[in-house]
């Protein structure tokens, strides 16, 4: 008797990875049969229930019907529709299957699912269905026991996922060659010597270049875009040292239709990893961009300052990615000074502000700039004594007001209505307006949201710059771009093209405003060849609920 166990209502089913055919076209790819066994019995509950079995089977959990499943390997990227041809039935023993439930509803044809999935960095087609018929002669239940499958193509593509238009690298890019590694950790222009290049390896700086991805977490999303390995870097070399952009783990990200800019921490790293090796020639240069011939139409003189204030300190469940800093318990009030730098006048700073509270009834957190009360965080109750139930529960809103000075005092003053009432501040984050100025060894990045429109082209006039100011366009953080810039009175001018948000650094290559990148230390230093992208995928076995059968061949067809 085969004895599928239930814990707490759910069926667990082992999925088999069948080895894929390979697919062209329109063709019939074989004859295939299903091995029925004798009908088994599985435990449901406190109960046992007759079902159809045959090897490899899958169940759906509302019927326990047997799924028949399989991946073929397909050359191209066509919608399919999939037929059974040549079908061989075989007729069911009535008294054999009168207790198996969910019959009663059998079509008379099979009907079959295909869907196109990635596999192993190649187009698959997923195939399934319940090989049971009801006759519609005889009225009796059929089992399908051998078949050709048809594949006939059609003239659509698949709107495919990401995943399956993705170009994959045969050789990964550190397989070979003398690579060292540096780390990062603030937003900015760094600088080697050549000297310092020599002392962490490279052993011929003229040709070094930078490989990495820049800063931020990946996406949790197998759909979203991500590089295949490694980037290589634009940089400038002068002769005696070389010049990157360096972006860190934490990085901001720009809202459209909230108007709002939020820093998105990392949640794993501290630091962005770069790779250098003087081993494949001349690199890429920052290139220098030609200003636009159409004259600007749009003039901007101040810049979005952004602010942001978080502590990762203390997880709340010792489980999870969420972390909360400043406590508030015996201690209810705390002010957090942000500086702007010289606002603009007339113009509005926002603040977002999230906390958690960890109390029976509803809680409160009053948030005040300058003094001024801006509004109120409510935070709901959640059950002191549940496992089951929220540990805390979470509040954050966004303010609006009109600063008085260039500094910005935050006060948050926790409402404890019980004494067992506590809470925990997560974030404050700041948009502002300040002038766009560039004082003399000062490095400073600048976005403007207000200068994007369509066909707009925009001046931006920066003040206080130096004579040695460079401007580049850090949009792409790995391919920055070096801007042609007009001084005059120390005040530097260039145009750009802002139908999209843009993002630019100012920078003196030569003050001590340049960083130096991190080249000692366990996780840095020289690297051992490593060629993932030759490794070969391994065949597995997922377990799964049953209601995530679909998900589960999903995630099978993605190795």
């Amino acid at each position: 008797m085969l004895f599928i166990r239930f814990i707490r209502i759910i069926l667990l089913i082992f999925i088999i990875l069948l080895l894929p055919g390979r697919l062209t076209g329109q063709q019939i790819t074989g004859k295939r049969s299903i091995q029925w066994t004798p009908i088994q019995q599985v435990r449901i509950g406190n109960h046992d229930m007759a079902v159809f079995h045959f090897r490899h089977a899958s169940y759906e959990l509302n019927t326990l019907l047997p799924n028949y499943y399989e991946l073929l390997k397909i050359e191209n990227n066509f919608e399919y529709e999939v037929r059974i041809e040549n079908p061989i039935f075989q007729e069911a023993d009535y008294e054999l299957i009168r207790d198996i439930k969910n019959l009663e509803d059998l079509p008379s044809q099979i009907t079959v699912s295909s869907r196109i999935s990635s596999l192993r960095k190649e187009n698959h087609l997923q195939v399934s269905f319940i090989p049971l018929r009801r006759n519609s002669r005889t009225g009796r239940v059929e089992m399908l026991t051998g078949f050709d499958l048809a594949l006939i193509p059609s003239a659509r593509t698949v709107k495919s996922s990401p995943a399956l238009t993705r170009e994959y690298s045969d050789r990964s890019v550190l397989a070979s060659g003398k690579w060292v590694k540096i780390r990062v950790v603030t937003d900015g222009i760094y600088s080697l010597s050549y000297e310092q290049l020599q002392q962490i390896g490279i052993e011929d700086p003229a040709n070094v270049r930078v490989y990495g991805n820049g800063g931020g977490m990946l996406s949790m999303q197998n759909k979203d875009p991500r590089h295949d390995d490694l980037v290589e870097n634009a940089i400038v070399n002068t002769g005696d040292k070389i010049f990157f952009y360096g972006q860190p783990p934490d990085v901001w990200k720009y809202d459209e239709s909230d108007d709002f800019y939020s820093k998105v921490l990392h949640d794993y790293s501290d630091g962005t990893y770069y790779f250098l090796t003087s081993d494949l020639g001349t690199g890429l240069t920052v290139r220098n961009f030609q200003s636009p011939s159409s004259p600007a139409n749009y003039t901007t003189t101040t810049f979005d300052v952004l602010r942001h204030h978080e502590i990762e300190d203390i997880n709340l469940i010792r489980s999870g990615r969420e972390w909360y800093g400043e406590h508030f318990d015996i201690v209810t009030e705390q002010s957090f000074p942000l500086s702007l730098g010289t606002t603009v006048s007339g113009e509005d700073v926002r603040i977002r502000v999230e906390a958690v509270g960890r109390a029976s009834v509803q809680t409160s957190m009053q948030v005040r700039a300058n003094g001024n009360l801006l509004g109120s965080l409510v935070m709901q109750g959640t059950s002191i004594g549940s496992y089951t139930q929220p540990h805390a529960k979470a509040a954050s809103d966004t303010y609006t007001f009109l600063p008085s000075s260039d500094e910005i005092d935050i006060t948050l003053r926790y409402i404890k209505n019980a004494p067992s009432a506590e809470a925990w501040l997560n974030y404050i984050t700041l948009n502002g307006r300040i002038e766009l100025y560039a004082p003399s060894g000062i490095m400073n990045n600048f976005r403007d949201r207000l200068s994007v429109g369509a066909g707009r082209i925009t001046e931006f006039i920066i003040k206080g710059a130096s004579s040695t100011a460079e401007v580049w366009n850090i949009t792409d953080p790995l391919r920055p771009v070096r801007m042609q810039t007009v001084l005059q009175d120390n005040t530097l001018r260039f145009t750009s093209p802002t139908e999209e948000l843009k993002e630019f650094i100012v920078f003196e290559p030569e003050s001590g405003s340049i960083l130096t990148p991190i080249t000692e230390g366990d996780d840095v230093g020289t690297v051992s060849n490593q060629n993932l992208h030759a490794l070969r995928a391994k065949n597995y076995v997922i377990v799964s609920p049953p209601q995530f059968i679909s998900q589960a061949r999903s995630l099978a067809a993605h190795r």
